[in-house]
């Protein structure tokens, strides 16, 4: 029986990952230019609000769009709760 040769140089290498910062608020992500994003996600679809400096100004940014999402959905019933005579 023959021994097997490994090419060592074609074997794919696995790169460690890079870690996420900790205790960042929901919505908020940061940015491969060390910047953070603010996204929030409606009907399974993620929407970005936007980049901004810092964390909390992002973290503000979700929230608003959060609140007006609660808004709209109160305002316009489901389709399921209207009445239909």
């Amino acid at each position: 029986m023959g021994t097997t040769n490994l090419n060592l140089s074609r074997v794919k290498r696995k790169t460690a990952p890079v870690p996420k910062p900790t205790g960042l608020p929901t919505g908020v992500y940061t940015r491969p230019n060390g910047r953070y994003q603010s996204m929030v996600s409606v009907a399974g679809k993620n929407y970005v609000i936007g980049t901004f400096s810092t964390a909390l100004e992002a973290s503000a940014a979700y929230q608003g769009a959060i609140r007006m999402l609660h808004r709209l959905e109160a305002a316009s019933p489901a389709p399921w709760a209207v009445r239909v005579r």
